[in-house]
């Protein structure tokens, strides 16, 4: 009976290393690229489920990072990585996507760094 408690408390231990060890090597490094903070005005967010269909849309967004979508306001925000694509083509990536969701698009914030005189630039959505 020892003998097995004995063996149970090893396998147990031992499990504890290897699951420890499994969650660091997951755990992503923190990056040094820099990101670009979205802040998106919605009309139409209503309830909680209405958000959930707009974040599985917004996810679809190659490197979209901290999802928040703020029901009662009506705001989303996230930060994408700052590559060289202009900001008028990820508005309108952006746009499609919050339109196809079933929701408005009232405007678009694309913060590069709160150091640089061009932090903010504002978008307004294309009148179609």
């Amino acid at each position: 009976m020892s003998r097995a408690i004995l063996i149970v408390t090893l396998f147990s231990i031992m499990g504890t290393g290897v699951f420890a060890q499994a969650r660091q090597t997951t755990t992503p490094e923190k990056s040094t690229d820099t990101r670009l903070s979205v802040e998106v005005n919605v009309h139409g967010l209503s309830c909680p489920f209405c958000a959930y269909g707009l974040e599985k849309k917004l996810k679809t967004i190659n490197g979209i990072d901290n999802l928040k979508i703020l029901v009662d306001k009506g705001l989303v925000t996230f930060t994408l990585p700052a590559a060289p694509a202009d900001t008028a083509s990820r508005a309108q990536t952006i746009q499609k996507i919050v339109k196809d969701a079933g929701f408005t698009p009232q405007g678009i914030v694309f913060v590069k760094s709160p150091a640089t005189p061009e932090a903010a630039q504002e978008t307004e959505p294309q009148k179609e």
